[in-house]
């Protein structure tokens, strides 16, 4: 007769953080829990327990750890996962109550902002197109001084240029100057 070897228990590495399931078992077969901070994602054939799995971890997590959670389900509805997860003696009224009145708050939060922000916005639109309107006018009256200016510097150029046909000197010599003269 063979003798058998005895088992060995594998030991968890010590190196990742856990966040413990809160189902029996199922954090000693994982070493504590599911790694800390990190997606976990469940595959399976339909029926095999994801959702339950999924609920108990987040109800079990809620209650006995003080933690958050979401689930979100793509086709049931809310009565029939809170009536799936009743099977496991959880009621998630409680728990899901807490989620609505804490979205309902957000959103009435949201609607106040976005009273707020309408005609905040409608204000700087205004606001923008004023300026925008000033800015215009501002350069056309630019365009007009830069223009006056250069004509003045015209008139006193032929002016200068008389009083040389005339035998007189200059009597605008120093305002001239080329690099002071204004661009259009």
């Amino acid at each position: 007769m063979s003798k058998s070897k005895p088992t060995q228990r594998a030991t968890a590495p010590t190196f990742l953080a856990k966040t413990p399931i809160g189902i029996r078992g199922l954090d000693e077969i994982t070493y504590g829990g599911l790694p800390k901070g990190w997606p976990t994602l469940v595959c399976g054939a339909a029926g095999c327990g994801k959702t339950l799995l999924a609920m108990e971890f987040i109800v079990r997590g809620a209650r006995q750890f003080n933690e958050p959670g979401v689930f979100m389900a793509f086709e049931e509805t809310g009565k029939e996962l809170a009536d799936n997860v009743a099977s496991l003696g959880f009621d998630l009224q409680g728990l899901i109550a807490v989620v609505a009145t804490d979205l309902t708050e957000r959103k009435r939060a949201k609607e106040a902002l976005q009273q707020a922000h309408d005609p905040l916005e409608q204000r700087v639109r205004e606001r923008t197109e004023e300026l925008q309107q000033a800015n215009e006018e501002l350069t056309r009256f630019n365009e007009v001084m830069v223009g006056r200016e250069l004509r003045m510097i015209d008139l006193k150029q032929e002016v200068n240029a008389l009083c040389a046909r005339l035998g007189q000197p200059p009597r605008y010599e120093a305002e001239l100057d080329e690099q002071a003269r204004p661009t259009p």
